[in-house]
């Protein structure tokens, strides 16, 4: 499998921001994926207060929005190659 350019990534994720908006389908994820998706995530590690978070991958720092409505408190640093 041929990797992907940075610049077809870009293309990629601009057409569905684009088309969708700024909802986790505009990052290929189903609402319901995303949620089952961050609940994994503190199954794994369910004690993540006061604690760093380097997303990469970032996407809109859904998951950042996902802590702090549950009143995780964290120092968050999301990296995405798309402003």
């Amino acid at each position: 499998m041929d990797p992907y350019s940075k610049e077809q990534l870009l293309s990629f994720y601009n057409l569905h921001f684009k088309k969708f908006g700024e909802r986790p389908e505009a990052l290929r994820w189903t609402p319901q994926g995303q949620i089952k998706r961050y609940h994994t995530f503190l199954d794994i590690a369910p004690d993540l207060n006061n604690q760093k978070i380097l997303a990469y991958g970032c996407g809109m720092a859904d998951f950042y929005k996902f802590l702090k409505r549950r009143g995780i408190n964290v120092t968050y640093t999301g990296v995405a190659v798309n402003e």
